[in-house]
């Protein structure tokens, strides 16, 4: 069937009407894009001359405005309880700082206790010295006449050791113990200190001459009738024992017998080691006599291992003032050798040793 004569059936009035009716979808176009310029021009970056997408993302990359929280009311109770603890805090140093009331004891005012007031440091008697030898001005002082070397000293002369205390431990002979006598003990004892590993009996440049001039003197302090006559049969191992005992027992004392020791030895400084010169403190160098023992030198000295003899007070001889009081001896039955009065030389006291015949 055609087309057009199906057309040309339909009423002209009902052409009419459809050409009246305006298309749903042309019309909605103009609509919808208004209202996206409205919503667009309440955006906080729109431009009019930018595109619809331009627009999209601009609005995408701006951030969102934060938006203000609310306070809780937990905080604010916090806050709250945290400005009640600072006032009660306040009024307490408050309360603290106010002057405590003086009580009343049978209707007297009782005197509030007074602070102890910190007096001055107490100084013991090294530290009182001590400042003394830093009062004295030595560029003010007056020099004494030419040629001389003080015009007045005094001392307390020197400090000798304690004696010899025998430990009667016996030295073995070809086998066998042998009876000393405290002199022969103590002889026996100088060669069992040595170390047998050490510079002296340890090399063998030096270990034979000091074994034949040890065994020299101590045959002579033996004496012609004693058994002992050949060096290669003493054992001095015995001894050399007891004395490494003695050595970790002196190691193994307490605190207060440390100190105790160091008080004797305090002592002794005060007393011998500072001599008083044109009326000023000076210190002495070595104020200590030099004990017996093995003479041991240094490198391969002829005279090593010969016995350095005790010396005794007669054998000293003091130099001091004439207006000075001679020192008392402390060691009982004995005196002095000789009192000197040099001013042109500055030694306290001297003596003549027997190893090389020297006087020191």
């Amino acid at each position: 069937m055609d087309t057009s004569s199906s057309d040309d059936d339909v009423p002209l009035a009902r052409f009419k009407k459809a050409a009246a009716k305006p298309d749903k979808a042309v019309s909605s176009a103009p609509a919808a894009a208004k209202k996206k310029t409205a919503a667009a021009k309440k955006r906080p970056n729109y431009k009019e001359d930018s595109d619809e997408d331009d627009d999209d993302e601009d609005y995408a990359s701006s951030p969102a405005p934060p938006k203000k929280k609310k306070r809780s009311s937990s905080a604010s109770t916090s806050t709250a309880a945290s400005t009640k603890k600072t006032k009660a805090a306040t009024t307490t140093t408050k309360k603290s700082t106010k002057k405590t009331p003086i009580k009343k004891e049978n209707g007297k005012k009782k005197a509030a206790p007074k602070k102890e007031v910190k007096g001055l440091k107490q100084l013991d008697k090294s530290e009182r010295i001590s400042h003394a030898m830093q009062a004295y001005l030595w560029w003010n002082a007056d020099d004494p006449p030419k040629g001389q070397q003080w015009c007045k000293m005094e001392h307390a002369g020197v400090s000798f050791p304690e004696g010899y205390e025998p430990h009667g431990v016996k030295m073995r002979y070809d086998g066998k113990e042998v009876d000393l006598t405290p002199v022969e003990e103590e002889a026996a004892t100088f060669f069992a200190a040595m170390d047998p590993d050490g510079m002296h009996l340890g090399n063998s440049k030096t270990a034979p001459i000091f074994k034949k001039n040890f065994f020299t003197d101590f045959k002579a302090i033996l004496g012609k009738n004693h058994v002992i006559k050949d060096f290669k049969k003493c054992d001095f191992t015995p001894i050399t024992a007891h004395l490494d005992e003695q050595k970790i027992v002196r190691k193994a004392i307490t605190d207060a017998e440390r100190k105790q020791n160091k008080n004797v030895k305090d002592t002794a400084m005060f007393k011998f080691g500072y001599a008083l010169v044109d009326g000023h403190l000076e210190k002495v160098g070595n104020y200590n006599m030099e004990p017996p023992g093995a003479f041991r030198g240094r490198g391969e000295h002829p005279k090593m291992g010969k016995l350095k003899q005790r010396v005794d007070p007669e054998q000293v001889m003091l130099n001091l003032s004439e207006c000075a009081a001679v020192p008392m001896c402390h060691v009982p039955g004995h005196a002095w050798g000789d009192i000197r009065h040099n001013p042109t030389v500055q030694w306290l006291c001297s003596w003549t040793e027997n190893i090389n015949g020297q006087s020191k």
